[in-house]
């Protein structure tokens, strides 16, 4: 209770319509990570460096326990998203939009978004934290999507995850090319 009257008018006014307390928890519990990677240039002093108030949080709970509320959550990320979405269509419009000769000179636009997918490979989790300047936030609803990810070959990122949480540098080496992160979130 005390936490709920401490929080900022526009969570509190959210919390204010959910019925139950556990539902409000669930609610809060997945907006902080939400409204965390809202928050790019924001760093906390620590004895070893500085870190970004990225969280990682994980809701258990039975089949039909009100876990869906944490879906409630993800809604305050999607206007982030669409813009970075739209923005990336602008670019691509653009780029489409150049003579051919400027257009085989000029990169191709990627597309950026907030959200990036739990049911991917490790590969593609490095392309997107790369195209995000390092920074994402994977939101599932269901643990098994990550589990099932991360039981394949080509899906095991835990080693990004991990290093992520310390904004430890990351890096691949392939032949054909090379990808560093310096400061993943």
């Amino acid at each position: 209770p005390k936490v709920y009257k401490a929080l900022p008018k526009c969570l509190t006014n959210i919390t204010t319509l959910l019925p139950k307390r556990t539902d409000k928890d669930i609610f809060l519990q997945a907006a902080l990570p939400v409204i965390a990677s809202h928050m790019p240039n924001v760093t906390i002093p620590h004895n070893d460096g500085n870190y970004s108030p990225d969280i990682y949080s994980l809701v258990f709970a039975k089949p039909g326990a009100g876990k869906g509320v944490a879906e409630k959550a993800r809604k305050l990320g999607q206007h982030l998203n669409d813009k970075l979405l739209e923005e990336s269509r602008k670019d691509m419009a653009r780029w489409e939009s150049l003579p051919k000769k400027e257009r085989e000179q000029t990169p191709k636009p990627i597309q950026k978004q907030l959200f990036l997918p739990g049911n991917t490979s490790s590969r593609a989790l490095y392309d997107f934290l790369q195209i995000n300047d390092g920074r994402g936030l994977i939101f599932e609803t269901e643990i098994d999507t990550l589990i099932n990810a991360a039981r394949q070959d080509w899906g095991d990122f835990t080693d990004v995850i991990r290093k992520s949480f310390h904004h430890e540098p990351i890096s691949l080496r392939r032949k054909t090319d090379d990808m560093y992160i310096e400061r993943p979130e």
